[in-house]
């Protein structure tokens, strides 16, 4: 492992930290924005069909396994192999996550914290 995959990682582990010490967002904060069409556990990405737009930047919570919420913020997101900075309503996503996601789970857009990221 070279320096930089080390700085990446750690980076990474950083985020999940202060992603799972979020306040957690009520109902009426988020916004139904796709499903979970596949989990590819190999690679850790989630195949996600898009029923409003989202792009790069946004905190998103996805169904995990039990009753579980990830939270992430999208970091890249690509389409068909290219990278993407967003998508829109109609179209099917990959996105990196940190665990394992639920097939047929919902995709929110958590909106509280999205306008603080603006």
């Amino acid at each position: 492992m070279g320096l930089d995959e080390a700085i990446q990682d750690m980076e990474d582990e950083e985020r999940r930290i202060s992603e799972r010490n979020a306040p957690r967002p009520s109902e009426s904060q988020k916004k139904l924005v796709g499903k979970v069409e596949r989990f590819y556990d190999k690679i850790g990405v989630a195949a996600i069909s898009l029923s409003s737009r989202v792009g790069v930047g946004d905190y998103i919570e996805i169904d995990g396994e039990g009753n579980e919420q990830l939270g992430i913020i999208i970091s890249s997101m690509q389409i068909n192999g290219n990278d993407v900075r967003s998508a829109a309503a109609g179209q099917s996503v990959g996105i990196k996550v940190p665990s394992k996601v639920k097939t047929g789970g919902n995709v929110h857009l958590v909106e509280a914290l999205q306008q603080i990221n603006e």
